[in-house]
């Protein structure tokens, strides 16, 4: 059973298909009950524009190759077939929240998909996004990025997987965007993964183990190569030049450092690898900009103190917000002076039962009374310390007219 409303053909099948839209000027298909969508069902469909399939959990092969789709709104998805999207000239982005499982050349040649959100991808396959128009991707449990994946990927300016272990051969090949790429979990880099980036300038890499011959030829403005110590120490830059060269980084050109000279150069001490990591990669990458929360999650046990000395002054926005009344007080410059700011902050309240209440819950290390007391603070102390101030301020704030206002950002 079929309806028409205007441009839109609401279909009851679970398994629609282009003779659905065969005689109809409809350029848009809702269905409710689709639960699967058959290989070929849209190729080449150029009629067709968008997609509302609510419960939709697979998509063949080749579902919607060369069709006219602009958008697909199916958050059930589960698995996507190979070749399943190639060459739809017009999708500009795609967001599958529950998608764990895809083939090969899913997105290949989708000249104007500019975004990807998928959330819980272990794979990226290959020849995935290959000659696309990709700008963004947010992939964070990906462990795998297969051969050709990125292939020709023009407009991608920064790649930042976190839990990626292993890059296929050429998987970044011709992406002449690529400013920055971060792996912080990587171990291995197949040949020619990083050829022909012309504009990479910064990669950080801490945990690998193997690089490939010939893995960066061609990306002559690298200027910084965070690798693992263990390289380092095997293949030292300054005697063994020919290495890194036959790899296609040359060290009179490149500083190549490690997490430990980073951390030595800055004088950190005492602290979590998690939290070293995430401080050295805020300093070394420079489109990395996390959310104070990404932060916390990431690292909960990093020094507060740390984080606010460490991070750049441009990426400020991944520290919580000074309320308005201490940034007018204060006027941070230096991070010394943001520091005493946020000191300030967290001993101001509208009333005692801030206090009482974090004393409760911080009876092992107790109110902030100096400047060297927020050194014992971690960024999970930080957090409920904001919390449970915000909640007694929300509180005598809240009024008859509606509720009242964080002040402490």
């Amino acid at each position: 059973m079929m309806q028409q409303d205007g441009k839109t053909l609401t279909i009851n099948s679970e398994s629609p298909t282009k003779r659905d839209l065969e005689g109809t000027d409809c350029t848009d298909i809702s269905a409710t009950n689709a639960k699967d969508i058959d290989n070929d069902a849209f190729e080449g469909c150029k009629q067709l524009k968008s997609v509302d399939f609510p419960k939709l959990t697979e998509i063949g092969v080749r579902a919607f190759q060369e069709s006219g789709l602009e958008s697909i709104h199916a958050p059930e998805v589960k698995r996507i077939q190979s070749l399943a999207f190639q060459d739809c000239h017009q999708l500009e982005s795609v967001d599958f929240p529950k998608l764990t499982g895809i083939g090969n050349a899913v997105f290949r040649g989708c000249k104007q998909l500019k975004s990807a959100n998928l959330p819980i991808l272990d794979t990226i396959q290959r020849y995935m996004f290959e000659q696309s128009g990709l700008q963004s991707i947010h992939a964070p449990q990906v462990k795998l990025i297969d051969h050709d994946a990125f292939d020709g990927c023009h407009f991608l300016e920064s790649a930042y997987f976190p839990e990626c272990k292993d890059i296929a051969r050429e998987a970044f090949v011709f992406c002449n965007s690529l400013k920055s790429a971060s792996f912080p979990e990587c171990e291995d880099i197949a040949r020619e993964a990083f050829r022909s980036c012309e504009e990479l300038s910064s990669v950080f890499i801490p945990k690998i183990k193997s690089i490939s011959v010939a893995c960066f030829w061609g990306s002559t403005n690298l200027k910084r190569l965070v690798v693992s110590q263990a390289l380092i120490d095997k293949h030292d830059p300054e005697r063994h030049g020919w290495w890194w060269k036959e790899k296609g980084i040359n060290p009179q050109r490149t500083k190549i450092t490690s997490v430990e000279i980073w951390a030595k150069e800055q004088n950190i001490e005492a602290i979590d690898n998690d939290s070293l990591l995430m401080l050295c990669l805020l300093n070394n990458d420079p489109d990395y900009r996390p959310s104070w929360p990404e932060i916390g999650r990431r690292c909960p046990n990093m020094p507060f103190h740390l984080l606010v000395k460490h991070c750049p002054e441009d990426k400020r926005s991944s520290l919580p917000t000074l309320s308005k009344k201490i940034q007018d007080t204060t006027q941070p410059k230096t991070n010394k002076d943001l520091l005493l700011a946020y000191m300030e902050q967290l001993r101001i309240g509208p009333s005692d039962k801030i206090s009482s209440q974090i004393g409760a819950e911080y009876k092992d290390i107790g109110w902030l009374t100096s400047a060297n007391n927020i050194k014992t603070f971690t960024l999970k102390d930080i957090a409920k310390i904001l919390y449970a101030a915000t909640k007694e301020i929300d509180k005598t704030l809240k009024g008859p007219s509606g509720p009242g206002k964080n002040t402490l950002g």
